[in-house]
């Protein structure tokens, strides 16, 4: 027969609490904290022990568990700004992503623009920076878009360029113009 001992009963009594937590909709990271910390120092006796126990807890669950934290702090970040817009009065908004399908003919674009000598920045140092270092990529279809994991340092703004192409682009298929036609570039 198995022996149930105080390590197992605190450890049910932790689990149950961060149960009730998450039910209340309230954040389990102190529960789960303070039951690893209570965990360790009945096993060992020592609370340095579990201090470092939970040390080591710690830094398992970001080594592993960071991409997901990532990924759900940009879906809850994305939720709150549509709701804001909404708030707002925006009616529409439309979300663009860095893969080929979003930025390739952008990429195309921006290159034939580049190799023309057609596009200014205003000497800007920072866009200049960030396109030293850009590495793009080529699919099979001739699409160009930004590597990310290649490139040497940020390239956000290049990135944020080719959407902002992409969009003009698309605003010009569907009006058969470009507002500049019309009119010159507005400076803030």
């Amino acid at each position: 027969m198995v022996e149930l001992t105080a390590a197992h009963w605190i450890y049910a009594l932790f689990i149950i609490l961060v149960l009730v937590t998450m039910a209340m909709r309230k954040d389990t990271p102190v529960v789960c904290i303070v039951g690893s910390f209570t965990l360790a120092w009945v096993i060992t006796g020592d609370v340095v022990k579990a201090v470092q126990a939970v040390f080591n807890a710690v830094s398992v669950a970001f080594g592993e568990l960071l991409g997901t934290v990532l990924i759900i702090s940009l879906i809850v970040s994305m939720a709150k700004m549509l709701e804001e817009c909404g708030l707002a009065g925006v009616r529409g908004v439309i979300i663009i992503s860095a893969g080929f399908k979003e930025v390739g003919e952008e990429g195309v674009e921006l290159e034939r623009l580049v190799l023309g000598r057609k596009l200014a920045h205003g000497d800007n140092p920072v866009l200049t920076w960030m396109a030293d270092n850009l590495i793009a990529r080529t699919d099979p279809a001739g699409n160009i878009k930004p590597d990310k994991e290649r490139s040497k340092e940020k390239i956000d703004g290049i990135v944020a360029l080719l959407m902002g192409l992409g969009w003009a682009m698309r605003k010009q298929t569907e009006t058969g113009h470009s507002v500049y036609d019309s009119r010159d570039v507005r400076r803030l």
